[in-house]
Protein backbone atom coordinates (compact mmCIF):
# COMPACT_ATOMS: atom_id res chain seq x y z
CA UNK A 1 0.00 0.00 0.00
CA UNK A 2 1.15 3.48 -1.01
CA UNK A 3 2.60 5.92 1.87
CA UNK A 4 0.09 8.19 3.19
CA UNK A 5 0.57 11.72 1.61
CA UNK A 6 2.13 14.06 5.01
CA UNK A 7 0.27 17.39 5.32
CA UNK A 8 2.61 19.80 6.93
CA UNK A 9 0.07 23.29 7.42
CA UNK A 10 -0.42 26.19 5.69
CA UNK A 11 1.28 26.70 2.94
CA UNK A 12 1.30 22.61 2.00
CA UNK A 13 0.10 21.66 -2.00
CA UNK A 14 -2.38 19.08 -1.68
CA UNK A 15 -2.28 16.81 -4.85
CA UNK A 16 -5.56 16.34 -6.25
CA UNK A 17 -5.48 12.65 -6.69
CA UNK A 18 -4.41 12.07 -2.97
CA UNK A 19 -6.39 9.00 -1.40
CA UNK A 20 -4.43 8.81 2.31
CA UNK A 21 -3.53 11.51 4.39
CA UNK A 22 -1.67 11.88 7.46
CA UNK A 23 -2.08 15.29 9.01
CA UNK A 24 1.57 16.08 10.92
CA UNK A 25 1.17 16.30 14.88
CA UNK A 26 2.49 19.58 14.20
CA UNK A 27 -0.44 20.77 12.85
CA UNK A 28 -2.79 22.98 15.14
CA UNK A 29 -5.10 24.27 12.61
CA UNK A 30 -6.25 23.13 9.24
CA UNK A 31 -6.85 26.20 6.96
CA UNK A 32 -9.93 26.59 5.39
CA UNK A 33 -10.30 24.98 1.94
CA UNK A 34 -7.40 22.65 2.46
CA UNK A 35 -8.56 19.63 1.20
CA UNK A 36 -11.64 20.36 -0.66
CA UNK A 37 -13.12 19.04 -3.70
CA UNK A 38 -10.49 16.25 -3.00
CA UNK A 39 -12.44 13.33 -4.75
CA UNK A 40 -10.58 10.54 -4.51
CA UNK A 41 -9.74 10.95 -0.78
CA UNK A 42 -10.72 8.01 0.95
CA UNK A 43 -8.17 7.76 4.27
CA UNK A 44 -7.79 10.36 6.80
CA UNK A 45 -5.23 10.36 9.85
CA UNK A 46 -5.37 13.21 12.25
CA UNK A 47 -3.44 13.33 15.66
CA UNK A 48 -3.78 14.74 18.76
CA UNK A 49 -2.35 18.41 19.08
CA UNK A 50 -4.60 19.65 16.21
CA UNK A 51 -7.37 21.95 17.59
CA UNK A 52 -9.36 23.60 14.78
CA UNK A 53 -10.62 22.43 11.46
CA UNK A 54 -10.95 24.90 9.41
CA UNK A 55 -14.40 26.30 7.09
CA UNK A 56 -15.04 23.99 3.79
CA UNK A 57 -11.68 22.07 4.72
CA UNK A 58 -12.71 19.25 3.34
CA UNK A 59 -16.24 19.93 1.33
CA UNK A 60 -16.87 17.63 -1.40
CA UNK A 61 -14.41 14.94 -0.29
CA UNK A 62 -16.71 11.99 -1.05
CA UNK A 63 -14.48 9.14 -0.81
CA UNK A 64 -13.80 10.14 2.68
CA UNK A 65 -14.63 7.78 5.29
CA UNK A 66 -14.62 7.95 9.07
CA UNK A 67 -14.37 4.41 10.79
CA UNK A 68 -15.89 4.48 14.48
CA UNK A 69 -15.58 8.42 14.61
CA UNK A 70 -12.27 7.96 15.09
CA UNK A 71 -10.62 10.27 12.56
CA UNK A 72 -11.30 13.42 15.07
CA UNK A 73 -8.92 13.53 18.25
CA UNK A 74 -10.07 14.63 21.58
CA UNK A 75 -8.26 17.84 20.83
CA UNK A 76 -9.94 19.48 18.63
CA UNK A 77 -12.47 22.53 20.22
CA UNK A 78 -13.31 24.49 16.79
CA UNK A 79 -15.42 22.77 13.65
CA UNK A 80 -15.92 25.08 11.28
CA UNK A 81 -18.89 26.32 8.85
CA UNK A 82 -19.31 23.39 6.21
CA UNK A 83 -15.77 21.75 6.97
CA UNK A 84 -17.29 18.31 6.14
CA UNK A 85 -20.37 19.37 3.52
CA UNK A 86 -20.54 17.08 0.79
CA UNK A 87 -18.50 14.05 2.35
CA UNK A 88 -21.13 11.49 1.13
CA UNK A 89 -19.29 8.73 2.45
CA UNK A 90 -18.12 9.80 5.91
CA UNK A 91 -20.46 7.02 8.10
CA UNK A 92 -20.12 7.62 11.63
CA UNK A 93 -19.07 10.51 13.50
CA UNK A 94 -17.74 11.19 17.05
CA UNK A 95 -17.87 15.29 17.88
CA UNK A 96 -15.38 15.77 20.27
CA UNK A 97 -15.42 16.46 23.56
CA UNK A 98 -14.55 20.12 23.92
CA UNK A 99 -16.30 21.39 20.74
CA UNK A 100 -18.87 24.06 21.67
CA UNK A 101 -20.51 25.05 18.16
CA UNK A 102 -21.02 22.69 15.59
CA UNK A 103 -20.29 25.47 12.64
CA UNK A 104 -23.38 25.60 10.04
CA UNK A 105 -23.67 23.11 7.11
CA UNK A 106 -20.86 21.51 8.57
CA UNK A 107 -22.38 17.53 7.56
CA UNK A 108 -24.78 19.28 5.14
CA UNK A 109 -25.52 15.95 2.69
CA UNK A 110 -23.24 13.65 4.50
CA UNK A 111 -25.57 11.40 2.87
CA UNK A 112 -23.73 8.23 4.53
CA UNK A 113 -23.49 9.61 7.98
CA UNK A 114 -25.04 6.38 10.17
CA UNK A 115 -24.29 8.19 13.57
CA UNK A 116 -23.12 11.43 14.90
CA UNK A 117 -22.45 11.40 18.97
CA UNK A 118 -22.61 15.02 19.96
CA UNK A 119 -20.88 15.50 23.31
CA UNK A 120 -22.62 17.42 26.60
CA UNK A 121 -20.24 20.08 25.67
CA UNK A 122 -21.90 21.45 22.43
CA UNK A 123 -24.06 24.71 23.38
CA UNK A 124 -24.90 25.57 20.01
CA UNK A 125 -26.42 23.97 16.20
CA UNK A 126 -26.02 26.39 13.41
CA UNK A 127 -28.39 26.43 10.58
CA UNK A 128 -28.25 23.92 7.85
CA UNK A 129 -25.47 21.51 10.48
CA UNK A 130 -27.47 18.58 9.10
CA UNK A 131 -29.43 19.06 6.47
CA UNK A 132 -30.24 15.47 4.64
CA UNK A 133 -28.49 13.58 7.33
CA UNK A 134 -29.60 10.07 7.30
CA UNK A 135 -29.03 9.15 10.51
CA UNK A 136 -31.74 6.64 12.56
CA UNK A 137 -31.20 8.42 16.19
CA UNK A 138 -30.53 12.07 16.88
CA UNK A 139 -29.20 12.18 20.47
CA UNK A 140 -28.96 15.95 21.60
CA UNK A 141 -27.56 16.71 25.43
CA UNK A 142 -29.12 18.99 27.55
CA UNK A 143 -26.38 21.15 27.38
CA UNK A 144 -27.50 22.40 23.83
CA UNK A 145 -29.41 25.86 24.06
CA UNK A 146 -29.89 26.85 20.83
CA UNK A 147 -30.40 25.61 17.58
CA UNK A 148 -30.61 26.77 13.85
CA UNK A 149 -33.01 26.97 11.26
CA UNK A 150 -32.72 23.95 8.72
CA UNK A 151 -30.36 22.19 11.39
CA UNK A 152 -32.14 18.77 10.55
CA UNK A 153 -34.19 19.67 7.56
CA UNK A 154 -34.51 16.17 5.38
CA UNK A 155 -32.98 13.63 8.17
CA UNK A 156 -34.15 10.16 9.09
CA UNK A 157 -34.66 9.93 13.11
CA UNK A 158 -37.55 8.27 14.49
CA UNK A 159 -38.12 10.57 17.50
CA UNK A 160 -36.26 13.66 18.74
CA UNK A 161 -36.06 14.92 22.41
CA UNK A 162 -35.34 18.87 22.10
CA UNK A 163 -33.03 19.63 24.79
CA UNK A 164 -35.10 22.11 28.02
CA UNK A 165 -32.86 25.10 27.41
CA UNK A 166 -33.76 25.77 23.65
CA UNK A 167 -36.62 28.27 23.43
CA UNK A 168 -37.07 28.74 20.06
CA UNK A 169 -37.88 26.10 17.41
CA UNK A 170 -36.74 27.42 14.27
CA UNK A 171 -38.00 28.10 10.66
CA UNK A 172 -37.63 24.70 9.22
CA UNK A 173 -36.07 23.11 11.56
CA UNK A 174 -37.82 19.33 11.13
CA UNK A 175 -39.14 20.37 7.70
CA UNK A 176 -39.49 17.02 5.69
CA UNK A 177 -38.29 14.86 8.44
CA UNK A 178 -40.90 11.94 6.70
CA UNK A 179 -40.21 9.29 9.84
CA UNK A 180 -40.54 11.48 12.45
CA UNK A 181 -43.09 9.94 14.28
CA UNK A 182 -42.23 11.91 17.77
CA UNK A 183 -41.56 15.14 18.74
CA UNK A 184 -40.72 15.73 22.48
CA UNK A 185 -40.66 19.87 23.13
CA UNK A 186 -39.94 21.12 26.52
CA UNK A 187 -42.33 23.87 28.55
CA UNK A 188 -40.74 26.56 28.23
CA UNK A 189 -40.37 26.61 24.15
CA UNK A 190 -41.45 30.23 23.79
CA UNK A 191 -41.98 30.57 20.07
CA UNK A 192 -42.26 28.36 17.16
CA UNK A 193 -41.16 29.78 13.48
CA UNK A 194 -42.55 29.12 10.02
CA UNK A 195 -42.63 25.71 8.56
CA UNK A 196 -40.75 24.29 11.25
CA UNK A 197 -42.27 20.99 11.33
CA UNK A 198 -43.44 21.19 7.51
CA UNK A 199 -43.70 17.60 5.61
CA UNK A 200 -43.56 15.39 8.37
CA UNK A 201 -45.64 13.24 7.22
CA UNK A 202 -45.37 10.74 10.09
CA UNK A 203 -45.57 12.99 12.68
CA UNK A 204 -47.70 12.09 15.50
CA UNK A 205 -47.18 12.43 19.20
CA UNK A 206 -45.89 16.33 19.60
CA UNK A 207 -47.68 18.98 21.71
CA UNK A 208 -47.59 22.91 21.40
CA UNK A 209 -46.12 24.10 24.68
CA UNK A 210 -48.60 26.39 26.96
CA UNK A 211 -45.81 29.26 26.18
CA UNK A 212 -45.35 29.02 22.33
CA UNK A 213 -48.62 30.76 21.61
CA UNK A 214 -50.43 29.77 18.51
CA UNK A 215 -47.41 28.76 16.66
CA UNK A 216 -45.75 29.72 13.27
CA UNK A 217 -47.20 30.01 9.68
CA UNK A 218 -48.22 26.78 8.28
CA UNK A 219 -45.66 25.07 11.12
CA UNK A 220 -47.74 21.69 10.56
CA UNK A 221 -48.19 21.75 6.59
CA UNK A 222 -47.92 18.86 4.74
CA UNK A 223 -48.37 16.51 8.11
CA UNK A 224 -50.38 13.85 6.52
CA UNK A 225 -50.96 11.98 9.56
CA UNK A 226 -51.96 14.90 11.62
CA UNK A 227 -54.42 16.55 8.62
CA UNK A 228 -56.00 13.31 8.74
CA UNK A 229 -57.57 14.12 12.16
CA UNK A 230 -57.80 17.62 11.74
CA UNK A 231 -58.06 18.54 8.25
CA UNK A 232 -55.82 21.83 8.43
CA UNK A 233 -52.96 23.80 9.59
CA UNK A 234 -55.22 25.43 11.76
CA UNK A 235 -57.21 22.48 13.19
CA UNK A 236 -53.87 20.83 14.11
CA UNK A 237 -52.75 23.57 16.16
CA UNK A 238 -55.44 24.16 18.06
CA UNK A 239 -55.97 20.37 18.83
CA UNK A 240 -52.65 20.05 20.03
CA UNK A 241 -52.31 23.64 22.25
CA UNK A 242 -55.41 21.73 24.16
CA UNK A 243 -54.37 18.05 23.69
CA UNK A 244 -53.40 17.38 27.32
CA UNK A 245 -56.69 19.84 28.74
CA UNK A 246 -57.91 18.07 31.97
CA UNK A 247 -55.07 15.16 31.73
CA UNK A 248 -52.49 15.45 33.60
CA UNK A 249 -51.44 11.75 33.71
CA UNK A 250 -50.71 12.47 30.01
CA UNK A 251 -48.98 15.21 30.37
CA UNK A 252 -46.68 14.08 33.18
CA UNK A 253 -46.15 11.37 30.88
CA UNK A 254 -44.94 13.09 27.99
CA UNK A 255 -42.53 15.54 30.01
CA UNK A 256 -41.37 12.96 31.72
CA UNK A 257 -37.70 13.00 29.20
CA UNK A 258 -37.43 16.41 31.42
CA UNK A 259 -37.22 15.50 34.92
CA UNK A 260 -35.33 12.35 36.63
CA UNK A 261 -37.63 9.37 37.29
CA UNK A 262 -38.11 9.87 41.06
CA UNK A 263 -39.79 13.27 40.44
CA UNK A 264 -42.19 11.56 37.59
CA UNK A 265 -43.37 8.78 39.73
CA UNK A 266 -44.13 11.92 42.63
CA UNK A 267 -45.73 13.72 40.36
CA UNK A 268 -47.95 10.82 39.16
CA UNK A 269 -48.53 9.73 42.62
CA UNK A 270 -50.00 13.62 43.30
CA UNK A 271 -51.98 13.61 40.40
CA UNK A 272 -53.30 10.24 40.94
CA UNK A 273 -54.77 11.40 44.26
CA UNK A 274 -56.23 14.83 43.58
CA UNK A 275 -57.41 14.25 40.08
CA UNK A 276 -60.65 11.70 39.36
CA UNK A 277 -60.04 8.21 38.27
CA UNK A 278 -61.75 9.10 35.31
CA UNK A 279 -59.00 11.62 33.96
CA UNK A 280 -56.23 8.96 34.20
CA UNK A 281 -58.18 6.63 31.35
CA UNK A 282 -59.48 9.20 29.42
CA UNK A 283 -57.84 9.63 25.53
CA UNK A 284 -56.66 12.65 24.46
CA UNK A 285 -57.32 14.12 21.31
CA UNK A 286 -55.34 11.44 19.18
CA UNK A 287 -56.65 8.67 21.25
CA UNK A 288 -53.74 8.00 22.89
CA UNK A 289 -53.28 7.07 26.44
CA UNK A 290 -50.51 7.68 28.58
CA UNK A 291 -49.03 4.60 27.71
CA UNK A 292 -48.75 5.50 23.91
CA UNK A 293 -47.26 8.69 25.14
CA UNK A 294 -44.69 6.54 27.36
CA UNK A 295 -43.88 4.06 24.40
CA UNK A 296 -43.07 6.85 22.37
CA UNK A 297 -41.05 9.08 24.65
CA UNK A 298 -37.48 9.28 23.50
CA UNK A 299 -36.13 8.33 27.02
CA UNK A 300 -37.16 5.12 28.38
CA UNK A 301 -36.98 3.95 31.90
CA UNK A 302 -38.03 0.53 33.24
CA UNK A 303 -38.74 1.61 36.38
CA UNK A 304 -41.19 4.13 35.56
CA UNK A 305 -42.97 1.09 33.30
CA UNK A 306 -42.51 -0.96 36.70
CA UNK A 307 -44.39 1.29 39.12
CA UNK A 308 -47.38 1.79 37.06
CA UNK A 309 -47.45 -2.03 36.60
CA UNK A 310 -47.16 -2.22 40.10
CA UNK A 311 -49.74 0.43 41.29
CA UNK A 312 -51.77 1.05 37.95
CA UNK A 313 -51.89 -2.97 36.75
CA UNK A 314 -55.57 -3.12 36.02
CA UNK A 315 -55.10 0.66 34.03
CA UNK A 316 -52.33 -0.85 32.29
CA UNK A 317 -53.61 -4.01 30.84
CA UNK A 318 -56.25 -1.41 29.60
CA UNK A 319 -54.42 0.71 28.05
CA UNK A 320 -52.47 -2.02 26.41
CA UNK A 321 -55.72 -3.32 24.02
CA UNK A 322 -56.34 0.67 23.68
CA UNK A 323 -56.09 1.27 20.07
CA UNK A 324 -55.43 5.59 19.14
CA UNK A 325 -57.22 7.66 16.32
CA UNK A 326 -54.65 5.45 14.06
CA UNK A 327 -55.78 2.32 14.86
CA UNK A 328 -52.20 1.28 16.84
CA UNK A 329 -51.30 -0.26 19.96
CA UNK A 330 -49.09 1.18 22.71
CA UNK A 331 -46.90 -1.88 21.36
CA UNK A 332 -47.01 -0.62 17.71
CA UNK A 333 -44.95 2.47 19.05
CA UNK A 334 -42.75 0.87 21.48
CA UNK A 335 -41.64 -1.26 18.34
CA UNK A 336 -41.40 1.68 15.86
CA UNK A 337 -39.31 3.66 18.38
CA UNK A 338 -36.69 0.70 19.00
CA UNK A 339 -37.41 0.90 22.58
CA UNK A 340 -34.72 -1.84 24.86
CA UNK A 341 -35.89 -5.13 24.77
CA UNK A 342 -37.15 -5.15 28.73
CA UNK A 343 -39.09 -2.65 27.66
CA UNK A 344 -40.46 -4.50 24.36
CA UNK A 345 -41.54 -7.33 26.68
CA UNK A 346 -43.46 -5.11 29.45
CA UNK A 347 -45.58 -4.43 26.44
CA UNK A 348 -46.21 -7.79 24.77
CA UNK A 349 -46.25 -8.78 28.61
CA UNK A 350 -49.13 -6.44 29.35
CA UNK A 351 -50.86 -7.35 25.93
CA UNK A 352 -51.25 -11.03 26.56
CA UNK A 353 -51.71 -10.01 30.46
CA UNK A 354 -54.83 -8.21 29.61
CA UNK A 355 -56.27 -10.56 26.95
CA UNK A 356 -55.17 -14.10 26.97
CA UNK A 357 -55.59 -15.21 23.26
CA UNK A 358 -55.20 -11.80 22.44
CA UNK A 359 -53.80 -11.78 18.97
CA UNK A 360 -52.68 -8.55 16.48
CA UNK A 361 -54.59 -7.70 13.23
CA UNK A 362 -50.99 -8.82 11.67
CA UNK A 363 -51.49 -7.22 8.16
CA UNK A 364 -52.70 -3.80 9.50
CA UNK A 365 -50.19 -3.55 12.03
CA UNK A 366 -47.04 -4.02 9.83
CA UNK A 367 -48.17 -2.12 7.34
CA UNK A 368 -48.53 0.70 9.71
CA UNK A 369 -44.95 -0.03 10.98
CA UNK A 370 -44.09 0.33 7.07
CA UNK A 371 -45.70 3.04 6.23
CA UNK A 372 -43.85 4.93 9.35
CA UNK A 373 -40.78 3.56 8.09
CA UNK A 374 -40.35 1.10 10.76
CA UNK A 375 -36.81 0.06 11.39
CA UNK A 376 -35.54 -3.63 9.68
CA UNK A 377 -35.37 -4.97 13.95
CA UNK A 378 -38.85 -3.64 14.22
CA UNK A 379 -40.38 -5.35 11.30
CA UNK A 380 -38.45 -8.55 12.17
CA UNK A 381 -39.52 -8.57 15.29
CA UNK A 382 -43.66 -9.75 14.03
CA UNK A 383 -42.12 -12.38 11.79
CA UNK A 384 -39.66 -13.75 14.27
CA UNK A 385 -41.76 -16.70 15.50
CA UNK A 386 -41.42 -15.55 19.84
CA UNK A 387 -45.04 -14.30 19.67
CA UNK A 388 -46.50 -16.02 16.71
CA UNK A 389 -49.81 -16.42 18.99
CA UNK A 390 -49.99 -12.84 19.10
CA UNK A 391 -48.77 -12.72 15.46
CA UNK A 392 -50.37 -14.86 12.95
CA UNK A 393 -48.12 -14.05 10.07
CA UNK A 394 -48.96 -17.24 8.23
CA UNK A 395 -52.89 -15.79 8.02
CA UNK A 396 -51.74 -12.85 5.57
CA UNK A 397 -51.19 -13.40 1.90
CA UNK A 398 -48.06 -11.54 2.35
CA UNK A 399 -47.70 -11.86 -1.74
CA UNK A 400 -50.41 -9.33 -2.15
CA UNK A 401 -48.97 -7.42 0.88
CA UNK A 402 -45.86 -6.43 -0.92
CA UNK A 403 -47.47 -5.70 -4.34
CA UNK A 404 -50.34 -3.35 -2.47
CA UNK A 405 -47.60 -1.75 -0.52
CA UNK A 406 -45.30 -1.21 -3.58
CA UNK A 407 -47.81 0.52 -5.24
CA UNK A 408 -49.41 2.65 -2.23
CA UNK A 409 -48.72 6.65 -1.76
CA UNK A 410 -46.59 5.77 1.21
CA UNK A 411 -43.93 3.39 -0.50
CA UNK A 412 -41.13 6.17 -0.53
CA UNK A 413 -41.92 5.83 3.25
CA UNK A 414 -40.30 2.01 3.82
CA UNK A 415 -36.70 1.40 4.62
CA UNK A 416 -35.29 -0.23 1.54
CA UNK A 417 -33.40 -2.33 3.84
CA UNK A 418 -37.56 -3.44 5.02
CA UNK A 419 -38.51 -3.88 1.52
CA UNK A 420 -36.03 -6.08 0.80
CA UNK A 421 -36.84 -8.00 3.82
CA UNK A 422 -40.39 -8.36 2.58
CA UNK A 423 -39.81 -9.82 -0.81
CA UNK A 424 -36.94 -11.92 0.61
CA UNK A 425 -39.73 -13.45 2.73
CA UNK A 426 -42.22 -13.38 -0.30
CA UNK A 427 -40.01 -15.30 -2.85
CA UNK A 428 -37.70 -17.11 -0.83
CA UNK A 429 -39.61 -20.48 -1.57
CA UNK A 430 -40.29 -19.95 -5.03
CA UNK A 431 -36.18 -19.28 -5.36
CA UNK A 432 -34.99 -22.05 -3.37
CA UNK A 433 -37.05 -24.49 -5.80
CA UNK A 434 -34.86 -23.24 -8.80
CA UNK A 435 -32.10 -25.32 -8.88
CA UNK A 436 -29.68 -23.74 -11.31
CA UNK A 437 -27.32 -21.70 -8.96
CA UNK A 438 -26.55 -18.88 -11.04
CA UNK A 439 -30.42 -17.85 -11.69
CA UNK A 440 -30.97 -17.89 -8.29
CA UNK A 441 -27.90 -15.58 -7.61
CA UNK A 442 -29.17 -13.21 -10.51
CA UNK A 443 -32.39 -13.02 -8.57
CA UNK A 444 -31.25 -11.88 -5.13
CA UNK A 445 -28.82 -9.45 -6.71
CA UNK A 446 -32.01 -7.81 -8.16
CA UNK A 447 -33.57 -7.53 -4.57
CA UNK A 448 -30.04 -6.55 -2.97
CA UNK A 449 -29.46 -4.29 -5.41
CA UNK A 450 -33.12 -2.47 -4.85
CA UNK A 451 -32.09 1.72 -4.93
CA UNK A 452 -32.53 3.91 -1.59
CA UNK A 453 -35.67 5.74 -2.36
CA UNK A 454 -39.20 4.44 -3.09
CA UNK A 455 -39.99 6.32 -5.83
CA UNK A 456 -40.10 3.19 -8.41
CA UNK A 457 -40.80 0.62 -5.79
CA UNK A 458 -43.62 -0.98 -7.65
CA UNK A 459 -41.77 -1.12 -11.13
CA UNK A 460 -38.57 -2.65 -9.30
CA UNK A 461 -40.81 -5.36 -8.13
CA UNK A 462 -42.21 -5.98 -11.45
CA UNK A 463 -39.12 -6.75 -12.37
CA UNK A 464 -38.31 -9.14 -10.06
CA UNK A 465 -41.28 -10.63 -10.04
CA UNK A 466 -41.19 -10.94 -14.29
CA UNK A 467 -37.30 -12.20 -13.56
CA UNK A 468 -38.27 -15.10 -11.22
CA UNK A 469 -41.56 -15.88 -13.75
CA UNK A 470 -39.27 -16.57 -16.40
CA UNK A 471 -36.72 -18.25 -14.75
CA UNK A 472 -39.10 -20.84 -13.38
CA UNK A 473 -40.66 -21.17 -16.58
CA UNK A 474 -37.57 -21.89 -17.91
CA UNK A 475 -36.36 -23.93 -15.33
CA UNK A 476 -39.31 -26.22 -16.09
CA UNK A 477 -38.90 -26.89 -19.05
CA UNK A 478 -35.33 -27.23 -18.93
CA UNK A 479 -36.21 -30.16 -16.26
CA UNK A 480 -38.44 -31.67 -18.82
CA UNK A 481 -35.48 -31.42 -21.48
CA UNK A 482 -33.18 -33.12 -18.96
CA UNK A 483 -35.50 -35.52 -18.07
CA UNK A 484 -36.04 -36.80 -21.87
CA UNK A 485 -32.41 -37.08 -22.82
CA UNK A 486 -31.69 -39.18 -19.40
CA UNK A 487 -34.80 -40.96 -20.81
CA UNK A 488 -33.23 -41.67 -24.32
CA UNK A 489 -29.90 -42.40 -22.77
CA UNK A 490 -31.15 -45.22 -21.02
CA UNK A 491 -33.21 -46.67 -23.60
CA UNK A 492 -30.35 -46.82 -25.61
CA UNK A 493 -28.49 -48.63 -23.38
CA UNK A 494 -31.16 -51.31 -23.38
CA UNK A 495 -31.55 -51.73 -26.56
CA UNK A 496 -27.95 -51.81 -27.16
CA UNK A 497 -27.43 -54.75 -23.86
CA UNK A 498 -30.45 -56.19 -25.01
CA UNK A 499 -29.52 -56.95 -28.52
CA UNK A 500 -26.16 -57.75 -27.42
CA UNK A 501 -27.85 -60.51 -25.22
CA UNK A 502 -29.79 -62.06 -27.25
CA UNK A 503 -27.12 -62.98 -29.45
CA UNK A 504 -25.09 -63.81 -26.23
CA UNK A 505 -28.55 -65.98 -25.00
CA UNK A 506 -28.93 -67.88 -28.79
CA UNK A 507 -25.06 -69.30 -28.53
CA UNK A 508 -25.86 -70.61 -25.60
CA UNK A 509 -27.50 -73.97 -24.94
CA UNK A 510 -28.16 -73.99 -21.57
CA UNK A 511 -30.25 -70.62 -21.34
CA UNK A 512 -32.66 -70.15 -18.46
CA UNK A 513 -35.76 -68.30 -18.96
CA UNK A 514 -36.95 -68.29 -15.12
CA UNK A 515 -33.19 -66.91 -14.07
CA UNK A 516 -33.65 -64.03 -17.07
CA UNK A 517 -36.86 -62.86 -15.72
CA UNK A 518 -35.86 -62.59 -12.23
CA UNK A 519 -32.92 -60.54 -13.05
CA UNK A 520 -34.45 -58.21 -15.53
CA UNK A 521 -35.31 -55.15 -12.86
CA UNK A 522 -31.09 -55.42 -12.14
CA UNK A 523 -30.41 -55.62 -15.40
CA UNK A 524 -32.13 -52.42 -16.78
CA UNK A 525 -31.10 -50.35 -13.40
CA UNK A 526 -27.65 -51.04 -14.29
CA UNK A 527 -28.20 -50.20 -17.51
CA UNK A 528 -29.64 -47.09 -16.47
CA UNK A 529 -25.87 -46.14 -13.98
CA UNK A 530 -23.91 -47.04 -16.82
CA UNK A 531 -25.40 -45.50 -20.10
CA UNK A 532 -23.47 -42.15 -19.58
CA UNK A 533 -26.73 -39.94 -19.13
CA UNK A 534 -25.23 -38.62 -15.71
CA UNK A 535 -21.99 -37.68 -17.94
CA UNK A 536 -23.76 -36.62 -21.22
CA UNK A 537 -25.99 -34.17 -18.90
CA UNK A 538 -22.99 -32.43 -17.25
CA UNK A 539 -21.59 -31.50 -20.97
CA UNK A 540 -24.75 -30.54 -22.17
CA UNK A 541 -26.57 -28.38 -19.47
CA UNK A 542 -24.10 -25.71 -19.64
CA UNK A 543 -24.90 -25.22 -22.98
CA UNK A 544 -28.81 -25.12 -22.55
CA UNK A 545 -28.76 -22.86 -19.60
CA UNK A 546 -26.22 -20.10 -21.08
CA UNK A 547 -27.56 -16.75 -21.18
CA UNK A 548 -31.16 -18.02 -20.67
CA UNK A 549 -32.32 -15.10 -17.91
Amino acid sequence: MDRPFVYLGVGTVVPAGVTRVRVDPSVAVIPPEAFASRFLLEELELCDGLREIGRRAFVGCTRLRFKDGTNVPSTVSVVCDEAFMGCRSLGEVVVPRGVQTIGRGTFKDCASMTRCVVPATVRIIRSDAFISAPFARADLPDSIEAIGDKAFKDCRFGKVRVPPQVSTIGRHLFYSCRRMFSLELPEGVGRIKNYAFMDCVALRNVVIPPNAGRGGLECFHECDDLFELFGSNKGVKDALRGRFRRLPFHRICYYQSYHDTRMTIGRLVMANSTAPDTSVGDKDCLGMTPLHILACSKRQDYDLYKFLHENFGPRMRRYSTTEDRWGCLPLFYALLGDVPPRIRDFFVNELARSSPGYFVDTRRFVENLCRCGASLDAVEYVFGGTRGDMFPVKSVDWDQFVGDLAASASAERVPVEVFRYLIRLTISDRVDNIRVEKWRAAIWDEVENLPDGGKMRNTELKGIRLKLAFAEYTYDHLKEAAFLLELALWKARVDECSSWGKKRRSARDDFNPKRAKIDKVGFMYQCRINCGAEVIIRGVLPFLIENMI
